[in-house]
């Protein structure tokens, strides 16, 4: 499921991944539906915070683990609790949507994002368009946009910003908040290649020093570049029109009849 906005602290998505996690499950196996989660590397070093984080069964965002989890039912935090991942819960705009989240602005990041829907056509899991309403009122935010605040998230890799809520402080605010789902979204098809040539692929120079002596650069490693861009594209597309369709959907309903998505 792919969940938008981040929001500064996403209380949404912990209570989501929580609620999923103890109510919802499979009627055939009784396993619970939710699988596994995905956080900023840099949770990991936080006291507190990584324990509620690993209690949710929410590792790292890197490519490798994800397809992982997925595909092999590979997570640190799920099998340590005795069970395999299903499904993949993230939040695409990750840190950069930290920087678009202040109260009554509607604003995701996704338009440059591909990795997950490349991700998702690796793998062929179905990606889970969702929108939270309220989820940016939670705390007013100093950091907006491509400030100082957010190069310095970018290169720590979690979100660096000044926030408050309630009388000035660091205490949210208690909006109405409304989840909404869409469809699954059933990516292309796509056949690997033989595992002969989707092993890791060097250039004809390497070994032999390449031009002015310089090794050859290793090309794939995880195989990625494989899968045609126009691919890509079509999903990143389906993907993008169909949150602006979710939102548009819903918004009345959920006490923004006004509101625009903007999709930066």
């Amino acid at each position: 499921m792919c969940m938008h906005p981040h929001g500064i602290v996403p209380f949404h998505a912990g209570l989501w991944a929580a609620y999923a996690d103890q109510y919802l499950s499979d009627k055939v196996s009784g396993r619970a539906l939710y699988g596994f989660g995905a956080a900023a590397d840099a949770v990991a070093y936080v006291p507190g915070l990584r324990n509620i984080m690993g209690w949710l069964s929410a590792g790292s965002a890197t490519y490798k683990v994800l397809k992982d989890g997925i595909t092999k039912g590979i997570s640190e935090s799920c099998n340590a609790a005795g069970r395999k991942p299903r499904h993949l819960y993230i939040l695409p705009g990750g840190v950069a949507e930290i920087f678009t989240s202040t109260p009554g602005r509607h604003t995701i990041v996704f338009k440059k994002r591909k990795g997950l829907c490349r991700l998702s056509i690796e793998t062929g899991a179905e990606m889970v368009p969702c929108y939270v309403f309220g989820g940016t009122d939670f705390f007013h935010n100093l950091a907006t946009d491509s400030g100082m605040f957010s190069k310095l998230s970018r290169f720590v890799r979690a979100g660096v910003t000044i926030f408050w809520g309630r009388w000035g402080l660091p205490i949210p605010y208690a909006p109405k908040v409304t989840c909404v789902m869409g469809e699954p979204i059933v990516p292309p098809k796509w056949t690997p290649p033989a595992p002969s040539s989707a092993s890791e692929v060097t250039d004809s120079n390497e070994g032999k020093g390449g031009k002015g002596g310089k090794p050859g650069k290793k090309k794939n490693k995880e195989n990625k570049v494989l899968i045609p861009d126009e691919l890509v594209d079509k999903l990143h597309e389906e993907f993008h029109h169909a949150m602006i369709e979710l939102f548009d959907k819903y918004k009345a309903a959920a006490g923004y009849p006004d509101a625009v998505l903007e999709v930066v």
